[in-house]
């Protein structure tokens, strides 16, 4: 390979990094030196091009929000896992929800607590699981009154809603119940007593299914409106 090249690929890399390491800077404040190294550390090229498409998303609602210059920092014990795991996401919508929730930490409107749970959930997510998650938050108040007219969001449902394989629904459906993220609403009745089934039955077509509390405030917590 021809010098030139080499050196355009190097120049590359450093300006990458630089950027990746301003940015650090900018979400982490009095530590800023610090976790410049430790980003520099990550060495993998394609995990500064996902902190950067990062960096551009939060910069965009900073804009939006009219706070740019302003961000609150983020404290170090939740900046460094936050950066470890955000630059690991190249996929656009769990790209959305990171940059959301950076955005949201550093906004001094929202008041948002960081909690290292947050990053640890969305590290989980597949694609299909932040789709069907996002589905559910967005659609709680209709889920429920749907759910009293006896018509539950089971698998088979949520796939045709989707647009996607019931199959690839049902494993997404059950990382997000691992993960703490939805619930199976469906009621059974004994001896004339409706109770309440708190199992995750991806195959059972009396499943109802809808977002934890714990999921809507996922949802809420990277969530830009």
């Amino acid at each position: 390979m021809p010098a030139s090249k080499n050196s355009s690929d190097e120049s590359t890399r450093t300006l990458v990094t630089r950027e990746a390491i301003e940015f650090a800077k900018t979400l982490v404040g009095g530590a800023a030196k610090q976790f410049g190294e430790i980003l520099a550390d990550l060495g993998a090229y394609w995990r500064y091009k996902n902190f950067l498409n990062l960096r551009d998303k939060v910069a965009d609602i900073h804009r939006k929000r009219k706070f740019e210059g302003k961000p609150t920092p983020i404290p170090p014990r939740y900046a460094l896992p936050l950066i470890e795991k955000a630059s690991m996401e190249d996929e656009p919508q769990l790209q959305d929800m990171w940059a959301g929730l950076i955005a949201n930490f550093q906004d001094p409107r929202k008041r948002l607590n960081p909690r290292k749970i947050y990053f640890e959930i969305l590290s989980e997510f597949e694609p299909l699981d932040t789709a069907i998650l996002l589905f559910l938050a967005e659609n709680r108040s209709t889920i429920n009154e749907d759910d009293e007219k006896g018509q539950l969001l089971n698998a088979e449902l949520l796939a045709e809603k989707l647009e996607c394989d019931s199959e690839e629904v049902k494993l997404a459906l059950s990382n997000l119940f691992r993960l703490g993220c939805i619930i199976d609403s469906w009621e059974q009745t004994i001896d004339g007593i409706e109770k309440g089934f708190s199992g995750n039955r991806v195959n059972n077509p009396s499943s109802s299914f809808r977002a934890s509390y714990f999921g809507l405030t996922l949802v809420d917590a990277c969530s830009v409106t």
